[in-house]
């Protein structure tokens, strides 16, 4: 008796990963493939050229202004759906190692005091003594 076809869950590739991730992974591979048939007009045929190309991808990316996840993503993606190409892959790597170097993270700046007294001044207004209350609550026990 054949077996009913297994969920895309099911499958051992998936497993390891949430079904979120999953899902970038994949938004991510479909973005350099469609990067891929814009601009070279040919998907790769060897992991030399695959490596050229996500190579070339990646500087897009980051010349474009684009996020540093979305290098990780397509370099991940690969590397799980691709297990072959894992270690064939070293001027991809380097490109995004160097990405990641130079890239500073932009912190949110906490709220100040001043700003925290304003938003608890504004609740109370209308009638929200517990969101005043909360406010400075956070502000003191969470800042």
């Amino acid at each position: 008796m054949p077996r009913a076809a297994l969920r895309p869950s099911e499958h051992l590739r998936f497993l390891g990963i949430t079904a979120r991730t999953s899902r970038t992974y994949k938004q991510a591979l479909r973005r350099f493939f469609q990067y891929t048939r814009l601009f070279h007009n040919v998907l790769p045929n060897s992991f030399v050229a695959l490596d050229e190309m996500l190579s070339e991808y990646i500087n897009h990316v980051y010349q474009e202004g684009d996020h540093l996840s979305q290098a990780g993503w397509v370099l991940s993606a690969m590397k799980r759906f691709y297990p072959r190409a894992r270690r064939q892959l070293p001027t991809a790597q380097q490109f995004y190692n160097n990405w990641k170097r130079q890239h500073v993270p932009s912190r949110a700046v906490p709220l100040t005091w001043l700003v925290v007294r304003a938003m608890a001044a504004a609740a109370t207004r209308v009638g929200r003594m517990d969101m005043a209350l909360c406010l400075f609550l956070g502000f003191v026990f969470f800042l």
